[in-house]
């Protein structure tokens, strides 16, 4: 396997090849012809399935992680900042 950034829909695919789901779904599920698909299955042929897996709930965990912050900085947009006012003012 050669160094390069992985992505989750590769290990996804991978994981499901090794399962034993058909070239023929695959193809239709991540829209890639069978030349690439067959091309990234042997690319990751050599990674053992324990860290498949390992690498795939990594990934997994990072999607969430991100989606958490993004709506935490949603948030954090949308509120008005309730902290510059002064707490015992109110008008007055």
């Amino acid at each position: 396997m050669s160094v390069r950034t992985m992505d989750q829909s590769q290990i996804e695919l991978v994981a499901a090849a090794r399962a034993g789901v058909p070239f023929s779904e695959l193809v239709k599920r991540f829209e890639l012809d069978e030349a690439r698909l067959k091309q990234i299955n042997e690319e990751f042929e050599s990674v053992p399935d324990a860290i498949l897996l390992g690498i795939r709930r990594i990934l997994k965990d990072n999607l969430g992680l991100k989606k958490i912050i993004a709506d935490l900085v949603a948030k954090s947009v949308s509120k008005p900042a309730l902290a510059n006012t002064p707490s015992g003012t109110h008008g007055a």
